[in-house]
């Protein structure tokens, strides 16, 4: 970083840029780059679209104090084609109608995760696997981005 901008500097600067001279020239009488004479003075608000740059620091501004809030998420749906079921997302955990969940090293069939570790209650779904996947056809269509 260069040697910082004195008082007299900038007051200099500022009145030759009122006078017409280019930030070139400018910089060729104070000292400094062209570079250097466009940040100073666009800093100041003497050159360039000021209106602009109030613009853009008072939207990033109210970005910056804008709080997250994630969405609510939405029921994930099997395809009516598919031989899946709805299926909610609170209940994508838990074992499906029908069917047989069983320990991981017994699984022969989808392998979507249910239960909780800590609770010893982890196993497999274990329903059919659609052909080409890991899942039975409502895990399948649960473990794809909702679009």
């Amino acid at each position: 970083m260069g040697r910082e901008w004195t008082k007299p500097e900038i007051e200099h600067a500022t009145a030759l840029f009122k006078e017409g001279y280019s930030a070139h020239q400018i910089g060729v009488q104070v000292g400094r780059t062209r570079n250097s004479v466009i940040s100073r003075l666009s800093r100041d608000g003497v050159m360039g679209n000021t209106d602009r740059a109030r613009r853009i620091n008072r939207a990033v501004d109210v970005k910056a104090n804008r709080s997250f809030q994630r969405q609510p998420s939405s029921p994930l749906m099997a395809d009516p084609d598919s031989d899946g079921m709805k299926l909610l997302s609170k209940d994508a955990w838990e074992p499906l109608p029908g069917t047989n969940p069983v320990p991981l090293e017994d699984v022969t069939g989808c392998r979507w995760p249910l239960g909780e570790i800590r609770d010893g209650t982890f196993c497999m779904c274990n329903a059919p696997k659609v052909e080409g996947s890991s899942y039975c056809a409502t895990h399948k269509r649960a473990s794809e981005p909702s679009r």
